[in-house]
C-alpha cells in the first residue's frame, strides 16, 4: 500500500531525507518544491508518516499515517526460539537494522536473526509483519 501526500504537504522534504526506499522524489521547479511518492519504490514502511508532523502522509485507503516522536518508536525484538533464520526479515528492514548470526560451528545449522543497530530501527514493523513464524514483535 503505497503513501501519497494530501494537501498539508508543505513539501519540507523531511520525508524524502527519511525514505531509505529512495521513493520520495523532490521536484525542483521555477523556485517551487514538490515532493511525490514514488508508487513503485514505495515499500509502505510508513517513516515518512513517522516524521511528518503535518498530517500530510496518506495511505491507500486514505488515512493518516500518524506522526510518532522518535522517543515513541518501537524496537524490533526477536525470539531466538521462534527464529528460523530464513532472512526475510533482515531482507525487508528498509534501515538495515537486523543481521544474521554467524554459526557457533562449522556443524551447527543454527542461525537466527537480531537486532544489530538498535539506533536504526525505527519501529516501522515490516520485519514483525514479513516474519512467516511470528518470532518478531515490536516493543
Amino acid at each position: 500500500m503505497p503513501y501519497t501526500f494530501n494537501e498539508n504537504c508543505i513539501d519540507c522534504e523531511k520525508c524524502a531525507e527519511r525514505c531509505a526506499a529512495g521513493a520520495v522524489i523532490v521536484h525542483r521547479e521555477d523556485g517551487h518544491t514538490r515532493c511525490e511518492v514514488d508508487q513503485d519504490l514505495c515499500v509502505s514502511c510508513g517513516h515518512c508518516g513517522f516524521i511528518c508532523e503535518k498530517a500530510a502522509v496518506i495511505d491507500d485507503k486514505g488515512n493518516i499515517a500518524k506522526f510518532v516522536p522518535v522517543s515513541e518508536w518501537k524496537s524490533a525484538r526477536v525470539n531466538l526460539y521462534e527464529c528460523t533464520g530464513c532472512m526475510i526479515c533482515v531482507e525487508v528492514c528498509p534501515e538495515y537494522a537486523l543481521a544474521m548470526s554467524k554459526k557457533c560451528s562449522h556443524d551447527d545449522p543454527f542461525t537466527f536473526a537480531f537486532l544489530a543497530d538498535a539506533d536504526k530501527c525505527t519501529g516501522c514493523g515490516m520485519c514483525a509483519e514479513r516474519c512467516p513464524v511470528g518470532a518478531i514483535e515490536m516493543v
